[in-house]
């Protein structure tokens, strides 16, 4: 689809202004974060979806529960919920546009 990185770009930016005033900063990068790792490893590496949300679920959870174990870092399960958000949104978003773009494709 043509403008596929416009309408992913103007989605996130729309939902990050309204999360921003629902939860915290911190949060809110977990979820900004993991949407675009999301995009950038599915779009960049052509990884199959079903397999690369799993590993990014394991990924989300080993992070959060390596930094309860830091002295300096607290792992968090908001975090990591935000993070799951961000997974799921771009999944949401891409399917959204793939229908998008099969009913109107010219």
């Amino acid at each position: 689809m043509k403008y596929q990185h416009q309408i992913f770009f103007i989605t996130l930016c729309i939902v990050s202004l309204a999360l921003s005033q629902l939860i915290k900063l911190d949060s809110l990068g977990h979820f900004i974060g993991f949407f675009a790792l999301t995009w950038l490893l599915h779009k960049t590496f052509k990884f199959p979806l079903i397999n690369l949300v799993l590993c990014l679920i394991v990924y989300s959870a080993l992070t959060e529960v390596g930094q309860y174990y830091l002295g300096f870092r607290r792992g968090e399960f908001r975090d990591f919920l935000a993070d799951l958000a961000g997974i799921g949104f771009f999944i949401l978003v891409s399917f959204i546009v793939t229908l998008y773009g099969k009913k109107y494709k010219v």
